[in-house]
């Protein structure tokens, strides 16, 4: 599917500030799924969430997603079909992008997100990670 068909085929809303598109599907005693599609044009600019973001990929393109922990280090990993599954902890910077068309994916968080323990990065902290700068520019 491309974007567009996810955004329809799933009822998705866009994600203001962070990019991408998404739809809350389950609220829990302590936490929340989402889905979210994302291509190379709507991607998930770099941001960091207080508590813990589990990532799922569902479908299409495998997805990159830099990781940057609070000493600055920079990991880059590959979110598809043979390694779905990418545990973000809280307080590390995210930044994610599909590496070729769209892709869904699903979160979960644990407590639920909560606008406020959302931090979205500026133009000078990106410019001083290269690996996230790739992912944005």
């Amino acid at each position: 599917m491309n974007l567009t068909e996810y955004i329809k085929t799933f009822d998705l809303l866009p994600l203001e500030g962070e990019g991408g598109f998404f739809r809350r599907v389950h609220t829990f005693k302590d936490g929340s799924v989402i889905y979210y599609a994302l291509d190379e044009a709507d991607f998930s600019y770099t941001h960091r969430l207080v508590n813990e973001e589990v990532w799922f990929h569902l479908d299409g393109s495998p997805v990159t997603i830099v990781l940057i922990d609070p000493d600055g280090n920079e990991e880059e990993h590959l979110l598809d079909k043979s390694n779905p599954i990418l545990v973000v902890p809280g307080l590390w910077w995210q930044s994610a992008r599909p590496e070729n068309g769209a892709a869904l994916c699903a979160t979960v968080m644990s407590p639920a997100w909560k606008e406020e323990e959302f931090t979205l990065a500026d133009e000078a902290f990106v410019d001083r990670h290269p690996k996230t700068r790739r992912l944005v520019r």
